[in-house]
């Protein structure tokens, strides 16, 4: 899925909750998705989705610059996971499910 010259096709934000001072919980979001990138062709992923694991390396609590860098030097094949909440928009199940 990774472009020789591109990588993924994304750019991530981050967010870090603070206690004590100590920097904990640092999360990682996409924040922009290249039009033409291999995240984009795959079509399934969408800006906001939560990066859980690259390719089994948890991405919860690492440091920004550590995340980028690993997944610069990631090679093919990418498996990512990611989490999306759900449309708040819709209250109760999601279609097709009994109610």
């Amino acid at each position: 899925m990774k472009d020789k010259e591109s990588g993924l096709g994304i750019s991530l934000e981050g967010t870090v909750r603070v206690v004590a001072g100590k920097e904990v919980q640092a999360r990682h979001y996409i924040r922009a998705i290249a039009p033409n990138g291999p995240v984009a062709r795959l079509g399934i992923y969408k800006v906001g989705d939560e990066l859980l694991e690259v390719n089994g390396w948890r991405v919860l609590g690492a440091h920004h610059v550590e995340l980028v860098t690993r997944l610069r030097a990631v090679q093919s094949p990418v498996t990512l996971v990611v989490v999306r909440k759900r449309n708040e928009k819709r209250p109760g199940p999601e279609p097709g499910y009994a109610r």
